[in-house]
């Protein structure tokens, strides 16, 4: 007997009768859970070696893969539908899985947080995907897909007559009065395995274009609503809106804001290949995007003159509607004939309109665009600032008190004004003033407004303040 057995019989032997009896009441209770542990360790052995089996087999019509982020071992779970593939949530699997050893009394005891272990344990140990599905892939193209068209493209190049192929097509497209090879080039790129998908499209037009019928028309040329993803500017706002675009072709924004190209979110969603995608309870990961935007207005983009934005977006103005508004059937059903004709069009124009992925298109819109909206912001620049390179600067508190008041007389926002005065090479940073952090504007000077008697009047002349 050891010496620890020793000492525990003796505090056993001066135990009275009742304390005996409660402290075997705790052993037991202790035993049994620790046989529940090992029964329920063995039950989740069990499953992940069932889920191996009917994964991966290859004799069940349903599996299910994973794509896992190496680098923070996130997970995108995915089920096979026989010629493509859709993005599931682990708690699906999990379920199926129930369903189908409910009737084994090896899982009898098997509980919910064991089956979502199991899955846990198999997703970790599985052989991930090297690279998540296609977003969209013709009928005989042998490669993994989140959607499967029911057609080869036609590329024929030779007296192809787009009026008299794809007639209806046409019908739309000739309305398109800027860029219109542009947006041909845009919908065609989207067909090749590596294309540039920073550029977005602005369509607007009146509230008779049929913008959103013309929306309609392409989610038919990607395989339908499963393609497109809908979202608002507010939408960007929540930790999971990624989520919603994996494996979309087109986010459509409809009736954007006409201020949302020149926005951080506009950038984060077009600047990268990847995003990083955070879901619920769940590790994030980052998977390639293959989404274009596609935002539709009554009123043409507020940019500005920055060259950044205006790579990222192709401007379409489209004419008025000929006719009644089709509905969703009706614009499925005089399309689908089309579909090849018109998409190897496409497919054929981007390879003529593009370098390196960049597809050509007009700027000389969004030049004009840019001299309209910026001409209020260098206006209240000019009344209250000058740029002046040198040692001069202004507080962002000086910057703000000084025009607030004309820019809601204007309806214009300060934001807009340091954006111009950024744009005309007033750096703007950081700076420790005082030991306090301060915002800085640098080869900027201010004007201030004094009064003076001229002519029996009070006139306002400009004067300047000290350099701080």
């Amino acid at each position: 007997m050891t010496e620890t057995n020793v000492k525990v019989n003796r505090v056993f032997e001066k135990m009275t009768d009742e304390e005996k009896i409660s402290h075997l009441k705790v052993m037991q209770e202790e035993v049994k859970k620790l046989r529940k542990r090992k029964e329920k360790s063995e039950i989740e052995e069990y499953l992940v070696e069932y889920l191996d089996s009917w994964f991966l087999d290859g004799t069940e019509k349903l599996k299910y893969r994973v794509y896992r982020d190496e680098r923070v071992g996130g997970i995108l779970y995915l089920r096979n539908n026989g010629d493509s593939w859709s993005v599931v949530a682990p708690n699906i699997i999990s379920g199926e899985l129930r369903r189908r050893v409910k009737k084994d009394p090896k899982f009898k005891s098997a509980t919910g947080s064991t089956y979502d272990k199991a899955i846990d344990i198999w997703s970790k140990e599985t052989d991930s995907l090297v690279s998540p599905p296609r977003h969209v892939a013709f009928l005989s193209e042998e490669i993994d897909t989140f959607r499967r068209l029911p057609f080869d493209p036609d590329r024929t190049t030779d007296d192809f007559n787009v009026q008299e192929r794809c007639p209806f097509m046409y019908s739309f497209m000739r309305r398109i009065n800027t860029n219109a090879d542009a947006l041909i080039a845009r919908i065609g790129s989207q067909f090749f395995e590596t294309y540039n998908r920073k550029q977005s499209i602005w369509l607007w037009g009146s509230s008779n274009a049929g913008k959103t019928t013309f929306l309609d028309i392409i989610a038919n040329l990607y395989g339908g609503d499963d393609a497109i993803a809908d979202m608002d500017a507010d939408d960007f706002d929540s930790p999971h809106f990624a989520e919603d675009l994996v494996g979309k072709s087109m986010l459509r924004m409809e009736e954007n804001e006409p201020r949302f190209l020149r926005g951080n979110k506009f950038k984060r969603i077009t600047g990268q290949r990847s995003l990083s995608v955070n879901p619920k309870g769940k590790k994030k990961y980052t998977v390639p995007m293959h989404f274009t935007v596609w935002s539709t207005s009554n009123f043409e983009p507020e940019v500005g003159h920055d060259t950044a934005i205006h790579e990222r977006i192709i401007v379409c103005h489209i004419n008025d509607l000929d006719g009644e508004k089709l509905s969703h059937e009706q614009i499925k059903e005089l399309v689908e004939p089309e579909l090849s004709a018109f998409v190897g069009y496409c497919m054929n124009i981007y390879e003529q309109n593009s370098k390196n992925g960049i597809i050509k298109c007009s700027k000389e819109e969004l030049k004009e665009i840019a001299d309209r909206f910026e001409t209020p912001s260098q206006l209240v620049f000019e009344k209250f600032f000058e740029k002046r390179d040198g040692c001069f600067e202004v507080t962002w508190t000086m910057f703000v008190s000084a025009i607030e008041e004309e820019c809601r007389n204007r309806r214009i926002s300060t934001k807009a004004i340091k954006q111009y005065a950024e744009r005309i090479g007033c750096k703007f940073d950081q700076k420790k003033q005082g030991g306090t952090n301060g915002r800085v504007f640098h080869n900027m000077r201010m004007y201030q407004l004094r009064p003076i008697m001229a002519n029996g009047t009070v006139q306002m002349v400009r004067s300047y303040t000290q350099n701080i």
